[in-house]
Formats: C-alpha cells, structure tokens, sequence
C-alpha cells in the first residue's frame, strides 16, 4: 500500500489552518465554546479533529498528538458532553456532526490511555444515533431531499459503521437490513446540484460491495457551488478499497487541483481535506 505521507503533509496544515480560523464563520452555535470553534462550523471542525487525531498516530507525530491532546483534555470533553445532552441542545448537528463526533471520539479511545474515559460519552453519542436511525426512514419525503446533505440517514449510518462499538453490532446489523428496501430509491435518486455526498457510493460502503455507480472525474470537476467537490470525492471512497489503481489516479488529479481541496476557506478547504483524509484513512483501515 501506497503510504502517502506526501500528500498528508499537504492536507495536514490546511486542516490546522482551518482550525486556527474564527472567521468567516456559519453563525450558528459552537457548541460549548472549548474546542470546536475554529473552522467554518462545529461539525467540519469536529471532523478535522478527527482527521488530524488520526494522521497523528499514523505518521507516529508526537507534536501534533500532543496538540489534539491538549485541545481533546478531559475537562473541556466533559463540558462539551454537558452541552450536547443538556434537554435544549439534544436535537444540535443530529444526525451529521454527532456521527463525526462519534468517529471522532472512537479514534481518540484508540489511545489507551484515553479509553476508559472516552466510553461513556462515545456510548452515549452512539446510543443517540442508533435511536435516531432506528426511528428514521431513508424513504421518506423530507429525508429524500436531505438524502445526499446533512440530514442523510445512509451517511450517518455510514460512520457509526465505522465507529461502532461491538456491542452495537446486532442493531448496526438491522438496520444494514433496511438499506435494501430502498436500494433502488438511491441509485435512482438524481442529484438536486446541492449534494455534497454521493449516495450509490455511500451504498456500496455500507453494504461492503463494489460500486458500479462510481466514475469521479476529478479532472472535470467544475465548482458551480461549494459542495460539488464533496460529491465527487465521497466517490473516491469505495474506489480506495476496491480499485486502489484508479483511486491513485483520481487522487493526483484533484491533489493538482488546490482549487477544489486548498485555495478558498468558505468553499472548500474547511471541509474536504478532510473528505480527502477519508479515503486514505478507509484503505488504511482495511489493511490493518
């Protein structure tokens, strides 16, 4: 396996960048205030903690550890887990920013040092999203027009895959189960110019299968809006684990492309850096 140090010590500062940025910023709430305030909003800077908590262990760097450490302390956790199940903030970043959170929270109990501690609150952000999925349906109106974006049912379902603790399994195993009643629905479902996901590749990842639906074209991406980028990398996702040749390939285009993944705050480099982590992080984590 490629091990693609370059092209992480090109992501990496861009994400910390990011991270070191107040403005500009989405408005809406930041959450406690200790942690995830840089960035563009609480959730890309949920995931970009995540990203760099996982570059740090795979590239053993013992600075950048310390820190996501230091940012990640005991004390400013508790006060961020205050805020999320206090009663008026239940409903905040559900289902998107608390699955990134998971995934976070799962890469930082990898440290066990850390593991005791992070379990409880993991469970907790877990048990909230099994509900939330449990009680949600993919085929719905109001989540067919959310199906590639921020509300999407197959992406949280997705992480939590990913973030998963063994006990969660039986209920992650049920509601993989579902994904086939309404399997035609995604890979017919057109894309309303808005979707920053790309949903026959998210099935194929669920579903651990190849996806026939996947063509990124990173050479032809064209920016119409912010979240175009976004689609066509989650499609580079599933090539990383199934066709590491063409992920390569489509992997140096865009990276030749800063405008897509470095060059501007607002529409790209806050988030997809980090969507480009993920495909990287996936490969790793097949190989492990």
């Amino acid at each position: 396996m490629t091990s693609h140090m370059p092209i992480i010590a090109a992501l990496q500062p861009v994400i910390l960048d990011a991270l070191a940025r107040t403005e500009p910023h989405c408005g809406y709430s930041t959450g406690s205030g200790l942690i995830f305030t840089g960035n563009y909003d609480w959730h890309s800077s949920v995931h970009a903690h995540w990203a760099l908590l996982s570059m740090a262990r795979v590239g053993n760097d013992v600075l950048l550890e310390e820190a996501m450490q230091t940012r990640l302390s005991p004390e400013n956790l508790r006060l961020e887990r205050e805020f999320l199940f206090d009663a008026p903030n239940l409903a905040f970043e559900l289902p998107y920013g608390r699955a990134w959170l998971a995934l976070m929270l799962a890469e930082l109990g990898e440290r066990e040092e850390r593991a005791e501690e992070i379990a409880p609150f993991h469970a907790q952000v877990e048990e909230q999203l099994l509900d939330w999925l449990e009680t949600h349906s993919f085929d719905s109106p109001q989540f067919q027009r959310a199906a590639a974006s921020h509300n999407s049912w197959l992406f949280a379902l997705f992480l939590l895959q990913l973030a998963g603790s063994p006990g969660s399994r039986p209920r992650l195993e049920a509601l993989q189960e579902r994904v086939e009643e309404f399997k035609t629905l995604v890979e017919n479902r057109p894309s309303d110019g808005y979707d920053f996901l790309h949903l026959p590749s998210l099935l194929a990842l669920v579903e651990g299968a190849q996806c026939e639906f996947c063509s990124p074209s990173m050479g032809a991406v064209e920016m119409q809006n912010c979240h175009n980028a976004g689609a066509a990398v989650t499609q580079l996702w599933p090539l990383a684990l199934s066709h590491p040749v063409q992920f390569e390939q489509e992997l140096e285009l865009i990276m030749a492309r800063p405008e897509l993944w470095r060059d501007d705050f607002h529409m790209v480099s806050h988030w997809v850096p980090q969507f480009l982590w993920m495909g990287l992080w996936l490969q790793r984590r097949a190989a492990r």
